[in-house]
């Protein structure tokens, strides 16, 4: 009997379920990795041991978010946002329907990307969406406003300011408002420096949420 084609689509497309033993293994190795990552009793970090970690567990669970969003920092770091894209991509689909707070998480990382790279349209699409799901991160917030800034929206940017204040609030809105009034009339006379100033601190911003993920553990 022959089987119609989108059953058989559906059935190419099902991955079986990592076994007991995998998500274990997975959760030990991302634990070994964190530890690596960010150094443990005072030992160096080792970052490059860390992605071997990360990338081990994700082999063993394809849909483990944690490592998958971890590997996709340290290549953000490296300046590597080709593969970063990549693994924070996975994460944000290992996330969604199962954790808004994680997809918000990877989506502003992912964002942050784009931002780097002043691919802004792209940037803007991403952190919008981190700003819908978790309208209490932070990073998202800041990262979106200085992608209006980037853009030279600077309207955009202080209402964007103002209703992060209202649903996440946080000291450095202040900062970015007192960046707006003393670059404003400094950038009309150096095309793409506000520019240049918005990514600057958006880089950072990734590196918070790296500390916040790692206090959460496995």
């Amino acid at each position: 009997m022959l089987l119609p084609l989108g059953f058989l689509v559906c059935l190419l497309a099902l991955r079986p379920a990592p076994g007991a033993a995998q998500a274990l293994r997975a959760q030990e190795l991302f634990a070994e990795g964190l530890d690596l990552q960010f150094g443990k009793a005072g030992r160096q970090a080792d970052p490059q041991r860390a992605l071997e970690r990360y990338l081990q567990a994700v082999q063993q669970d394809s849909d483990y978010f944690k490592p998958l969003y971890s590997a996709g920092f340290i290549y953000y770091e490296r300046g590597d946002y080709a593969n970063a894209r990549k693994y924070l991509g996975m994460a944000i689909s290992a996330a969604r329907g199962v954790s808004a707070a994680d997809e918000a998480m990877a989506s502003t990382a992912y964002g942050g990307c784009y931002l780097k790279e002043a691919r802004l349209q792209e940037a803007e699409k991403w952190l919008r969406a981190a700003v819908r799901l978790n309208p209490g991160l932070p990073e998202a917030h800041v990262n979106l406003i200085n992608c209006y800034l980037a853009q030279k929206w600077v309207g955009q940017a202080r209402k964007a300011i103002e209703e992060a204040r209202q649903q996440a609030p946080h000291p450095i809105y202040q900062k970015l408002e007192a960046r707006i009034a003393g670059s404003e009339g400094w950038a009309l006379a150096n095309p793409g420096g506000l520019r240049l100033a918005a990514i600057a601190v958006a880089a950072g911003l990734i590196l918070v949420l790296a500390a916040r993920f790692r206090r959460r553990r496995v």
